[in-house]
């Protein structure tokens, strides 16, 4: 009978085991979790999605923009008004692809 209450304690005491050291462990420990390799790829994933989701929505708005700003304005060539409208497309939709991205990542991030 003395020897199983000795083991007993002796498990209790162990502090690899119990729950708050385990809890530590899964955060500090250098070994990749459960937690961390679901939650990366969900939020690569997540700004990858929303970008090309959300990128193409403000593509008729970014013309409708740059047909305004264009306007009266002297450009070089018919080419060179193509391309400087390209780029501002190119880069509304890279800014505002970006910016829910990193929105939705957020969120996706405190969910997961």
């Amino acid at each position: 009978i003395k020897d199983e209450v000795v083991v007993e304690s002796g498990h209790a005491d162990d502090s690899n085991t119990n729950g708050w050291q385990r809890l530590k462990n899964v955060y500090f420990n250098k070994d990749v979790h459960f937690e961390t390799s679901i939650l990366m790829p969900c939020i690569e994933w997540t700004f990858i999605g929303t970008v090309f989701f959300t990128g193409p929505l403000g593509w008729q708005r970014a013309a409708d923009r740059y047909n305004r700003y264009a306007r009266g304005r002297i450009f070089l060539s018919p080419r060179d008004a193509l391309r400087r409208k390209w780029d501002y497309a190119f880069t509304s939709f890279l800014r505002l692809g970006a910016i829910n991205g990193t929105l939705a990542s957020l969120y996706v991030g405190c969910m997961v």
